[in-house]
This record gives structure tokens, sequence and C-alpha cells, in this order.
């Protein structure tokens, strides 16, 4: 039996002491009182105020600054928002009655023109929703405040996925490029823009005429601080007052402190790699089925991860449509693993650049050392390469790695979404370039059906199969964790958005 990784190895050259920070322009200079203002620190920052762009580091700041026509509350239930009612008239049409009496924040009022403008607008090259804004075949304004929108067939999930589709203002944005867009964003949300320096900081302010009451803390510093000690050291020495992505190794420390709180929350969003299937050894599926074999997850949620994770046997979470409870994880089999390796023509093994983001996923380069750990166990020459997330991704877009980390949560809930983001053959996110015609016929054939039940046990048949075929290594569900100050209010959202007009002190 192979010997299970001790948490010095996996840890070592972690700093836990505390550093002094130095955060530029700190927040506090304003002179605000606590009650009015907040220090967030988080891990990694948005690269553009774009809100088509569909990745958490810019959901996190442009969730505050927009609204979409409907939003989730921290459960994740679907709830009114810009829209106060909708309806399914067909089974390509939605009809949706708007709010009235909401303006943008440079005072224009909002109507049926900008959300016919801002779903237009998703079929644009920027657009990491082309897919979704492709399933819209018309936007028809019926009245000033009500709109038809006609997809180009059935699409089950359209409504659930519009907490996260934005609404711009369609007057100014006409007479704006693309680049000031994307670079001082005007929106209809609880928070104003105020400046952005890329790398550093997004500075909001709350908007006082908001449509569902002005927020209480009424200055929000969102501050990049990639560090892990130096996050820590800011929420101890009171200069931060939430802290995302807390290191797990400094989860006992928190507990201990009486002026802080630590906050965890069962997370929804599947980690995993992918691998690559063209022109690679792991095109194979004896050899993806070997990489699944090999690695001990359950080692890596307890040393790395610090016990704050649960395995994961595929990608949709338990309350999202299509996930499948007769799908298990492959047991942690080295001997199997080894076996499959030289079945495959691979007996002394291959090179593998195992790839992952360095500012992504709690200790995500932990992970990846680990995962090649395992991997160089059964004969596999792997080596770690670790990236910021905007040059690893860029990579992935370009289908320039075969091994590479992925984290995955379906805003919509719904895996026939998750599919067409990440499975099917023309997904834009399949960086691996996975292609399975069966599995892109049910997809394409769960989209005709009404009936909910009868569509998620086709989802569940489509789950299987790609799991089956191990068009991915699925390794766990990953932990919300937070150190927030003692007198924060905070709950954390089930998408694991941190939206400031729900929190006060």
């Amino acid at each position: 039996m192979v010997q299970s990784l001790s948490r010095r190895t996996f840890l070592k050259g972690l700093a836990v002491g505390a550093t002094t920070l130095a955060l530029p322009g700190s927040l506090w200079q304003t002179g605000l009182s606590q009650p009015s203002s907040l220090l967030a620190v988080v891990k990694a920052g948005p690269d553009t105020m774009e809100p088509t762009r569909d990745n958490d580091p810019n959901l996190q700041v442009v969730a505050n600054i927009f609204d979409g026509l409907l939003r989730r509350d921290p459960t994740g239930k679907l709830l009114p928002a810009l829209a106060t009612s909708f309806k399914r008239t067909d089974l390509d049409k939605w009809e949706f009655t708007l709010r009235q009496g909401v303006k943008f924040h440079n005072g224009n009022p909002f109507d049926a023109q900008d959300v016919k403008f801002s779903l237009e607008r998703l079929k644009g090259d920027f657009s990491e929703f082309q897919s979704f804004g492709g399933a819209i075949k018309q936007v028809q304004i019926l009245t000033p405040f009500k709109v038809q929108v006609i997809t180009d067939g059935p699409v089950p999930f359209f409504a659930n996925n519009l907490h996260q589709i934005f609404i711009l203002d369609q007057e100014s944005s006409a007479t704006r490029s693309e680049a000031e867009i994307a670079q001082k964003p005007i929106g209809t949300g609880a928070y104003r823009f105020e400046q952005w320096v890329q790398g550093s900081f997004v500075d909001l302010e709350a908007n006082p005429d908001y449509w569902d009451g002005a927020a209480t803390i009424k200055r929000v510093r969102h501050q990049v601080v990639q560090d892990d000690s130096t996050r820590l050291a800011a929420l101890e020495s009171g200069d931060a007052q939430l802290v995302q992505s807390l290191p797990v190794q400094f989860a006992d420390r928190v507990r201990a402190n009486s002026a802080l709180k630590l906050v965890v929350r069962a997370g929804r969003q599947a980690i995993f790699f992918s691998p690559k299937v063209v022109d690679s050894p792991l095109a194979d599926l004896r050899v993806r089925q070997a990489l699944y074999y090999a690695i001990d997850t359950q080692a890596i949620i307890k040393t790395v991860l610090g016990g704050f994770g649960a395995p994961a046997a595929q990608v949709p979470d338990p309350p999202t449509v299509g996930f499948n409870p007769d799908i298990k994880r492959l047991s942690f089999d080295p001997a199997r693993a080894r076996g499959l390796l030289s079945e495959a023509g691979f007996p002394n093994g291959f090179d593998l650049t195992v790839d992952v983001t360095n500012d992504q996923f709690a200790n995500d380069v932990e992970v990846g050392q680990a995962v090649a750990q395992f991997l160089s166990r059964v004969g596999i020459h792997a080596q770690v390469r670790a990236r910021p997330s905007s040059l690893f991704f860029s990579d992935v877009d370009a289908h320039k790695l075969d091994f590479f980390i992925v984290g995955w949560f379906d805003g919509a809930f719904d895996f026939g979404r998750t599919a067409k983001v990440l499975l099917v053959t023309d997904a834009y996110f399949n960086g691996s370039l996975y292609s399975n015609a069966q599995f892109d016929a049910l997809i394409k054939q769960s989209d005709a059906i009404v009936n909910a039940q009868e569509r998620a046990k086709l989802l569940q048949r489509a789950n299987k199969l790609v799991m089956d075929d191990v068009a991915l290594v699925p390794l766990y569900y990953e932990a919300q964790v937070w150190g927030t100050a003692s007198g924060l209010q905070f709950q954390p959202r089930s998408d694991s958005w941190t939206v400031y007009h729900d929190l006060s002190f």
C-alpha cells in the first residue's frame, strides 16, 4: 500500500506568522467609521469590469454593480430583481414584467430597451455567455416594461441563469466603446463603481437610490492580496473585516481569536482535472482511468485542505438538475493504475505537466503538487506548473494544456448548462477537446423535454456517460472558508459571491 503523504510534505514552506499589512490608499483614510465602511480582502481580483465575463473574480465585483432580471438569495432560491415576475408562455417563449422606477447610476431610467440591448449584447465576441446569448432568437418589446424573449428552440434553464446576466444602460453604452464599458461600469446595482486599480483594488460606493433599499455599509474596498499570510494579517490587525478564501491552515488560529469569526459553508464547486483527449496519451480511456485510480482524494482533503472539502464523483452537486446519486468514485488503487498504464502501452509512464492556478482555488498549488506526487508513484513523470489565472485560462482556451485544474459549479443549477459550457464538442470552455457524439445528442435531446422529472433522468444518464468515459478526473467539492470580524453579519451564499448589500455590522 502506498504511504499517505504527510501534511509537512504538502504544506512545507507556507508561512503561518502574521506580517504587517501594507495596503495602498487604505479605505480608513476616508474618515468613515467601521459600520459605514468595509475592507474585504480577496485572493484574486477582476481582470475587467465587463459584465459578461463568466468567472468568479469578476462576478464577485460586478454582481454588486449590476442587477439581473432575477437574483438569488444566499440559499440559491430564485427571486425577482429587475423583473418583478415572469412566465413561460410556450416552449420557446418567456415573458418578463419589469420593475418600474429604477435608475442606473448615471440617472438614466431603466426600461425594456435596456433589457433588449443587454440580452442581444451577449452574442458579442467579448462575451463569455455567447452560447446563452446564441440561444436567444429575438427580444420583443411589448410595452416599456414588458418584454418577450423567443429562444432558438427550448432552453429549459433559461430563467435559472438570469441572475448572472446583468443589465446595462442602453443609452450610455451606445456612445461608449466596449473598452470603456469594461473599465467604468454603469449598472443599477446596490453599489456604484468609484475606481479600479487592476491587480490591486476596486472601490465601491453605496447607491443611495437603490430600488431594494440603500446598503448599510456605505463604502467598500475590494482589495486583492495574493499572499496568504498577509490576508490573515489584515484580518488579525483589524484592517480588514472580511477575508475571502481564508487559507485553511489558519482556520484554528481564527477560531481561537475572540475578535474574529470563522465562517464555513459546504461548497457547491467541484474541483477536478481535465485531461486533453487529442494528441496525448490521455486520449486512451485506460490512461484516464489510471490517473483517476492513482490519486488519493481523501488524503488531499485531509492534508492539503485541513478537512475542508468532500469527495466528488461528478461535477454537479446534489441540488443541481442532473446530479446522479448512482455515480460512485473509482477507489484509490495505485496497483490498478499501474496495470492500466501497462495495458495502454505505457509501462514506464510518460511525461505529464500538471497545470494549476496559483490564485484561484484553496491551496491550488499544493493540490497540484499532491496530484503530481500521486501520479509519480504509479510511474508518470509529472511536473507541476503553477501560474496566475489570467495566464492559465488563456492557455486553457487555446487548448495548450494536457492535464489542468478546473473548478465549476453551475449558477443555473442545471447540468444541461454545465454540459454546454464544459463538455459538449463545441463548448466554449472545453479546453480538453473532449467529444462524444452520444453525449452531445443526449444534451440536445434534453432541451426539448418539458417534463422536469423526465429531463432530470436524461441528464443523469448523460452525466453517467461522461463519467464512465472519464471525461474529467473529479477530486472534491471545495468548502467555502471566510474569516470575518466578529461584529460583521455575514451569511455565505451558495454561489460563493459576496453581495455587500446583504452585509452589516
